[in-house]
């Protein structure tokens, strides 16, 4: 484990509304929900999308806790989401993990809207970051690393772990 002791943000996720609490199953089946809004997209929605992915190496904390993906971080504009992550550490083996789990679930929860998903490391804050960010915006780069069945299983846990629905919605 490269950083035993990450600084913890325990107040990140708490105040981030569930963009699904008001949806209805039919909204969800047809993801209606993201194209009824005039305004499109927003921060929140995305934000509350991926704060809740854990972290590889700390399995108990999520990204938001760790201070990896922030709102602030996010950026909406001309069909365009960009979404800029910090690793915990300048040297964190595991920051191309952390870009293709969030760039995967954005990917898969944006993608009947007209919206163009962007995911990379913020400038300077990683030894490899022109090397990450690189792969991360290629198709291709990210398509042969998905063929690789161990990476791939460990961006499907990553994504899958994190999808929830409201009470409301279950069915018992």
């Amino acid at each position: 484990m490269e950083n035993p002791n990450p600084e913890i943000d325990l107040s990140s996720s708490a105040d981030v509304p569930d963009v699904l609490e008001n949806v209805t199953i039919n909204e969800l089946m047809f993801m209606e929900f993201w194209r009824s809004s005039s305004s499109g997209v927003t921060v929140d929605e995305i934000f509350s999308l991926v704060k809740d992915i854990k972290d590889p190496e700390h399995p108990e904390l999520s990204l938001a806790q760790l201070r990896v993906v922030r709102r602030d971080h996010i950026k909406i504009q001309n069909g365009h989401i960009l979404l800029e992550y910090v690793p915990t550490i300048p040297t964190c083996s595991v920051a191309v993990l952390i870009g293709l789990t969030l760039l995967r679930k954005l990917q898969l929860c944006v993608s009947r809207t007209k919206y163009k998903v962007h995911v990379r490391i913020a400038e300077g804050k990683h030894v490899q970051e022109k090397q990450v960010n690189k792969q991360l915006a290629d198709h291709e780069r990210v398509a042969a690393a998905m063929e690789n069945p161990n990476l791939s299983k460990m961006v499907r846990e990553g994504v899958y772990r994190t999808d929830s629905l409201p009470n409301h919605l279950v069915l018992f």
